[in-house]
């Protein structure tokens, strides 16, 4: 059988009294804090991503052990073993 809780059972009491922040509306504003953008992509940009992209190996695993990015981060950091 499920166990369902209440959400106050289960989140602290200091994040149940966080309240939402207001969003004014955008309209004719424009918003440089924003991760959203009106405008598309120049043609000439769009068309160097995609050829940069063409031959991109997407269907390829990550390396899980993530061996070559550990050693950029140490060595970046000076820490050699």
């Amino acid at each position: 059988m499920p166990n369902f809780y209440h959400p106050a059972q289960i989140i602290r009491p200091e994040i149940l009294a966080l309240s939402a922040y207001h969003v004014p509306l955008a309209t004719g504003m424009i918003k440089l804090d924003a991760m959203e953008n009106p405008y598309p992509l120049p043609l000439v940009l769009r068309d160097e991503i995609a050829q940069l992209t063409a031959n991109a190996p997407v269907n390829r695993y990550p390396d899980a052990s993530a061996t070559q990015l550990k050693i950029n981060v140490t060595s970046g950091l000076g820490y050699f073993r």
